[in-house]
């Protein structure tokens, strides 16, 4: 019986899924694609922002696999509810958490595969989308404290066409450095041909001049986003061995972490809250976007503290899981399905 139960389950939970996370990658790539086109100068650089957008399209998956585990997991249980088919295994005497415990199983898949994406495919995807002519000029920019910078890496000890902004208590740019390169030494960096502008005096010109503050979160010329996962982890142990920033790093590891997690714990708190309000599906949206919204508002403050170094990476994982998990347990333990009267003398 848990055989058939489990294809029950599966076969409405599939299309489902299918369903939300297509969608999801259509609206996502849309706003996107318009977004990076407006970018390109001329018809032809349009043309290849066009061609090449599939490279980014794994990194898409992976940003919003957590929600379309909320959606789908949540559509699912409505589904069952609605139709009737919950109560009945309820009525034989199938508890709705025995009846859906496939569904836990499915999640852990599901996480393991945004996991391989976010470690593998997604970085190779990106470093050939931003190679080469598709690399937006402005792209790079790194924010260590009140230090902001960006640059052309050249090689790990020399980067060209360095900006650098010191901001001030509110965030606001202080003072300006425009040199043009930047070369490793020592532990830091320093400016060449630099020209330096303050606030409220006139600009002043050095050959050489210290960095105010690290200009690459480590030594490799890709971005964090760029990095599989062993590129990403010895990235990390060369940045805190030359002294150099590996907040971004650090949390760019956390991000890859907290998605995995989130759609295994999605699915099934999506599961519950619809088993919970499957009578009323209105109710059973609104749960789906509080605690969608809820999620993305608690990840990406996460996300913004730890690449900036003001909490440690591993909170980017921890925090947001953390929160999920034990609502997801709650939940799943208060999963009920009354039974009409009728069917429970039957």
């Amino acid at each position: 019986m848990l055989g058939l139960v489990d294809r029950l389950v599966l076969g409405v939970l599939a299309p489902r899924a299918g369903a939300v996370l297509l969608a999801g990658v259509l609206i996502f790539a849309a706003v996107e694609v318009v977004d990076l086109a407006n970018v390109a100068a001329g018809e032809g650089a349009r043309s290849s922002f066009m061609i090449r957008y599939p490279l980014r399209l794994p990194l898409v998956v992976v940003l919003i696999s957590p929600v379309a585990a909320l959606v789908a997991g949540c559509w699912t249980t409505v589904h069952l509810r609605r139709t009737g088919q919950l109560t009945a295994l309820s009525a034989a005497g199938l508890a709705p958490v025995r009846a859906l415990g496939s569904l836990p199983v499915v999640g852990l898949g599901w996480a393991l595969a945004v996991w391989s994406l976010a470690e593998v495919v997604a970085p190779i995807g990106l470093e050939a989308w931003s190679g080469g002519a598709t690399r937006p000029r402005g792209a790079g920019w790194v924010r260590s404290g009140d230090v902001l910078s960006r640059g052309t890496p050249h090689d790990p000890d020399v980067v060209l066409d360095v900006l650098v902004f010191t901001l001030d208590a509110r965030g606001l740019p202080e003072r300006r450095f425009e040199a043009e390169r930047a070369e490793r030494s020592g532990g830091g960096w320093e400016l060449v041909d630099v020209r330096v502008s303050v606030r409220g005096e006139r600009p002043t010109s050095a050959e050489r001049l210290a960095a105010p503050g690290p200009l690459l979160s480590s030594g490799s010329r890709a971005s964090p986003q760029e990095l599989t996962g062993p590129e990403l982890d010895r990235a990390s142990r060369e940045a805190r061995a030359t002294g150099v920033d590996d907040a971004p790093l650090m949390a760019e590891r956390g991000l890859r972490a907290a998605l995995a997690v989130a759609c295994f714990l999605c699915l099934v708190l999506g599961a519950a809250a619809g088993v919970r309000f499957g009578s009323t599906p209105g109710r059973a949206a609104a749960a789906v976007a509080v605690i969608g919204v809820a999620y993305w508002l608690a990840l990406s403050s996460c996300w913004t503290l730890a690449t900036t170094g003001r909490i440690a990476g591993w909170s980017v994982a921890v925090v947001p899981s953390a929160i999920l998990a034990v609502s997801a347990l709650l939940e799943w333990g208060r999963v009920r399905v009354p039974i009409p009267p009728r069917l429970s003398c039957m």
